[in-house]
């Protein structure tokens, strides 16, 4: 199995495709939702959005350690 990273602050395509209409205006139906509460379809991992927001991997550590607690 395939894991998907999130490297973004975007919504990942999978969840925002689904609410897309089609040609004919029609939405389709959303038969089936999926709750990653273990991270194990998904790598949730903050560092990577915090790489691009600050300017180096100590200023990611240290908030990491003491803002995101």
């Amino acid at each position: 199995m395939r894991r998907t990273t999130l490297t973004s602050i975007e919504q990942p395509a999978f969840v925002t495709d689904a609410h897309r209409a089609d040609s004919r205006g029609e939405r389709p139906e959303i038969r089936a939702i999926v709750f990653d509460l273990g991270e194990v379809l998904i790598d949730v991992d903050y560092r990577y959005l915090y790489r691009k927001l600050l300017p180096t991997e100590e200023a990611v550590e240290e908030f990491l350690a003491t803002v995101c607690t």
